[in-house]
Parts: C-alpha cells; sequence; structure tokens
C-alpha cells in the first residue's frame, strides 16, 4: 500500500506522472476540482461514477484514475471493482477521509481485485 499524507498530495501528480498523462477523476468534490485546477499542465477530465465502463475508457485511455473512497454514487471498491473487470490497466487512487482506516480499505481493495495497481491519499484539508 502506498500512503502519502497531505503535504505530497500535488507531488504525487506533478512530478510523478509522464507527459501526456491522461487522468478521469470520477464524482469529484469542490476541494479536489479546485487543487487539480491548479494544475493546467495536467489532462484532467471529470465524470460521474455512474458513466465508468468500457466506452469510457477506451474513449479517454486514462492513465490514473482519480476518486473519493466514499462518493455520493459509489465507493472506491465499487469503482475498482468496475476497473478490475474491464482489465483497466492504469493506477486507481482512492482519496481517502481522515477518519477511515487506512489500512482496512486497501486490504479490501486488494483482497477484491488482486493486481490492481491501488494506492490511498488522504484527502487534503
Amino acid at each position: 500500500m502506498t500512503y502519502s499524507p497531505p503535504s505530497r498530495f500535488f507531488d504525487l501528480f506533478t512530478g510523478s506522472l509522464p507527459p501526456g498523462a491522461r487522468i478521469l477523476v470520477l464524482s469529484p468534490c469542490d476541494v479536489l476540482r479546485a487543487m487539480m485546477s491548479a494544475h493546467a499542465n495536467l489532462d484532467v477530465v471529470y465524470s460521474r461514477s455512474s458513466t465508468l465502463g468500457r466506452p469510457l475508457l477506451k474513449r479517454l485511455g486514462p492513465d490514473l484514475v482519480l476518486a473519493p473512497v466514499l462518493g455520493r454514487e459509489h465507493d472506491i471498491l465499487e469503482i475498482a471493482q468496475r476497473l478490475h473487470a474491464l482489465g483497466f490497466q492504469g493506477v486507481l487512487y482512492g482519496i481517502n477521509p481522515p477518519s477511515l482506516q487506512a489500512a482496512l480499505v486497501h486490504a479490501d481493495v486488494s483482497a477484491q481485485c488482486p493486481g490492481l495497481r491501488f494506492h490511498l491519499i488522504d484527502r487534503p484539508m
């Protein structure tokens, strides 16, 4: 499991992504939208989690999917299961609320979706 404290949040997206990397943000909250929009050099597409399927993945070809662990339309396990079933080859990042235990969330996703690259990031305040 990869854990990143809030102070490293931007480093994950600015320094470690290859040029032209595509990011799909599912069910973004206002804070996450504002943070991502501050980095104009990133290729970011926002979508509702209900649109996640083969046509969306084929059209966008995301390298990274970013979603809240607990969203209005989904939880991260549902997103992980869908991506796993679709053969997603990128990385799924879950934005973890401070009150949830990251180890439990990661263990659940890893058990249900073996082989899926999955990381948790504490939600910035």
